[in-house]
């Protein structure tokens, strides 16, 4: 029986996805075998595969040239069939966006450089041409009209006093090169944050108005940084009325007659493992092994279902918010704390009504069989991140010592089939700001990613694709956690960038090649966190989406997020599906996944938006008492304009233009990526270390001034060898000091 009534047409499908995969800027024409294989079309799909193939043939959509298969003229067809392509910019604060388009047949998100965003801001509706096809970040763009714009509110800081009580101010949403005049009722201050709506947006030569509808506090407060990014980034703080009312109703205990029916776990040994300041913990663990060597692992979530009804207000606002948003000084959470922080929450000693994933994995790392349950469980232990590993070191001693090895046994071996599919683990630390009730940041914390955090990871992943096989077994819509291959010219580049550091890797390296490489990178942690981020940052975003386009990543074909309903709607989704006959005909799935994709990119925004502003406040406050102070960095990146770096303390970034490296001719090698002093040989390399002062901070933008003090005057980490600079002959070559200053002497400061 088909469980989806809304499924579509197999040749129908068929055809959509060949177009899909042969509209891939880094497709490589495939025959027919291949086709098949990399479409997955089993052997009872074969006739309607053929069938689709042969009408895409018919209707000159696809060619054949040498029994391999394209689209036809594929760069022109594009230019002639989509010359204007409607959908919604997302843009970043440095200026540029990306286009994600609503026209059928246009799949691929359009790159549009800053110089040609024409004044589109984030979540506009707009029209735009695409103007190139083969360029590194995919198809390019410019925004030839705005149709609709999201919002009208924006959040601005007021830079300059006016007269008339008027006043130009800063927004982070709309950028350095969109002014703002704000109009107001009564003056303000330079710093003074204000919520404003928008009477007309700029122009050429006018800059966007706006009129003040509530004033948030000044800059120098940072107890109002989170009100304020919720504000820019439309994160709903508030829960309704309705919704509380609702809230009355429910019990504060689990009752008898709520645990009728389900697998009763109370009586097994269960274990969070959560970190320090959590408080909606919604995964617990259970594990055992048997005399054959084999373990019986559950991963138990809670059932956030039975608590969340479709439809309820609880409910329609969980869809709203997509997820919990976590500032350094609070939890916007997606559910009330009501249920987030109690009912829902696998507290130790009390019961939980929870959905249980029951797997028996062999010796091996293999799993054998599973099966999926409505299930009560009674927590035994509350264990940190850090306790756990105290535990495990003999630091502390705890009852519970036997079942953390057992964890960390069966993570090595889950750890160890990962490799095997090729997928590539990244152990980079976490920058945790701690603040005070104030708002005040009073330290940043580096959260290892030790075997605690790697063998929780492990069993989520387990039972995510436990669960996404299921699902798909079972025809129903669920939204997939996809992460689509990088494009070809991005891993290129990467390949590039590898070799400046000794790691010959092919033009578009192999799972192995990597594999290889990031494990002799563990012996440099910065060289590895600096190959790691840019490999990261190579590769496309993961989003939710109906369609399974298998997770890169991860190295698996179907993979789902099911492990965290008290904090992400998708998962809350999985869980209804994971129960019922039939998916719920009047709900949109694709919407659904669309909408948890936006608001996870939303949320994320907001956060990096926070925690960037708060160590620029942490800077501030340390420059103050210590205005010499050095930092240790690492140079992330040399361009003719400068040197970028991230100082090793905070993770933050900065800059150093050209103007302000030294007092010597410098040459850019864009083969080596470095600048070498034409007199004094200093050579600034990507990877190399240096130390760094903080001359200025600007809290209005969220950005420092750096000096550089000292380059490492060791071996560089870069391994590739590099000649010495010579006054050049051609290239590029910068003069760091005042023009009127050339070819005298300068005095030493």
């Amino acid at each position: 029986m088909k469980r989806n009534p809304s499924k579509k047409d197999p040749k129908t499908s068929f055809m959509k996805k060949l177009l899909k995969l042969l509209k891939k800027r880094d497709y490589e024409p495939l025959n027919l075998n291949g086709l098949r294989d990399r479409l997955n079309v089993s052997h009872t799909q074969l006739e309607v595969f053929d069938s689709a193939i042969k009408e895409l043939l018919i209707n000159e959509k696809i060619e054949v040239n040498k029994r391999h298969f394209r689209l036809v003229r594929e760069t022109k067809a594009r230019k002639e069939d989509y010359p204007v392509v409607k959908g919604e910019l997302f843009t970043n604060p440095k200026g540029f966006g990306f286009l994600h388009p609503s026209d059928p047949g246009f799949e691929e998100n359009v790159f549009i450089p800053k110089s040609q965003i024409n004044g589109g801001i984030n979540g506009d509706i707009v029209n735009i041409e695409v103007t190139k096809t083969n360029s590194s970040k995919g198809p390019e763009g410019r925004v030839l009209e705005i149709l609709d714009r999201k919002t009208q509110m924006i959040v601005a800081t007021v830079t300059e006093i006016l007269p008339q009580k008027r006043f130009m101010a800063f927004s982070s949403a709309l950028g350095l090169s969109h002014p703002i005049l704000i109009e107001a009722e009564k003056n303000l201050e330079i710093g003074d944050r204000v919520f404003a709506k928008v009477s007309k947006w700029h122009e050429k030569n006018s800059p966007t108005i706006a009129q003040v509808e509530e004033e948030l506090g000044n800059i120098s407060d940072p107890k109002i940084d989170t009100l304020c990014s919720c504000k820019e980034h439309v994160i709903r703080t508030d829960f309704s009325q309705s919704l509380k009312k609702e809230l009355k109703n429910l019990s504060p205990q689990v009752s008898s007659e709520e645990m009728e029916g389900r697998l009763d776990l109370r009586g097994e040994t269960t274990l969070t493992i959560d970190p320090d300041t959590a408080k909606d913990f919604d995964d617990a663990i259970t594990i055992t092994k048997d005399k054959k060597g084999s373990f019986n692992l559950a991963v138990h979530i809670a059932d956030v279902s039975h608590y969340v009804q479709e439809g309820t207000a609880v409910d329609q606002e969980a869809a709203l918010r997509g997820n919990s948003t976590y500032f350094p000084d609070q939890c916007i959470p997606m559910l009330p704390f009501e249920l987030s922080n109690e009912l829902c929450s696998l507290k130790p000693e009390v019961n939980r009504l929870t959905l249980s994933v029951l797997m028996n994995i062999s010796s091996t790392g293999d799993l054998e069989n599973y099966k999926i349950v409505r299930s009560v469980i009674r927590s035994n232990k509350r264990f940190t991140y850090k306790e756990a590993l105290n535990v495990l070191e003999g630091e502390e001693t705890s009852p519970y010592l036997e079942e953390l090895k057992l964890m960390v046994e069966l993570c090595k071996l889950l750890k160890q089939k990962r490799k095997e599919r090729g997928s590539i683990e990244f152990s980079l630390p976490e920058a945790k700001l701690y603040v005070d009730k104030d708002g005040n940041p009073q330290k940043v914390e580096m959260i290892e990613y030790d075997i605690t955090h790697q063998m929780i990871e492990e069993f989520m992943l387990k039972a995510n694709e436990v669960i996404a096989k299921h699902l798909t077994k079972e025809e129903m819509p669920l939204p997939y956690r996809v992460h689509e291959e990088p494009k070809t010219d991005s891993m290129q580049d990467f390949s590039s960038m590898a070799s400046l550091f000794g790691h010959s890797l092919s033009h578009v390296p192999t799972p192995e090649e990597l594999q290889k490489m990031f494990e002799e990178l563990k012996k440099t942690p910065e060289t590895a966190r600096l190959l790691s981020i840019s490999f990261i940052k190579s590769m496309k975003l993961a989003n939710y989406s109906t369609e399974n386009a298998g997770h890169f990543g991860l190295c698996l074909e179907h993979y789902c997020h099911f492990t965290s309903p008290i904090r992400r709607y998708s998962d809350l989704i999985v869980h209804r599906l994971l129960f019922t006959d039939k998916p719920n005909p009047e709900l949109d799935y694709r919407q659904l996944a669309e909408n948890c994709s936006l608001k996870e990119r939303q949320s994320a925004k907001a956060e990096s938006q926070v925690n960037r502003l708060k160590k620029v406040r942490l800077l501030k406050e340390l420059q103050e008492k210590h205005p010499h102070q050095t930092y240790e960095a690492t140079i992330t990146s040399v361009k003719p304009q400068g040197i970028a770096f991230e100082t090793d303390a905070f993770l933050l970034e900065g800059f150093v233009h050209i103007s302000q490296v030294g007092k010597d001719y410098l040459e850019y090698s864009k083969e080596s990526q470095s600048l070498t002093g034409a007199r004094s040989q200093t050579q600034y390399i990507m990877g190399q270390k240096i130390e760094v002062m903080l001359l200025e901070v600007d809290l209005i933008h969220s950005e420092t001034r750096w000096s550089i003090c000292s380059v490492n005057s060791g071996k560089p980490i870069q391994k590739a060898p590099i000649k010495k600079a010579r006054k050049p002959k051609s290239g590029k070559r910068v003069f760091t000091g005042p023009k009127k200053n050339r070819g005298k002497k300068r005095k030493k400061s």
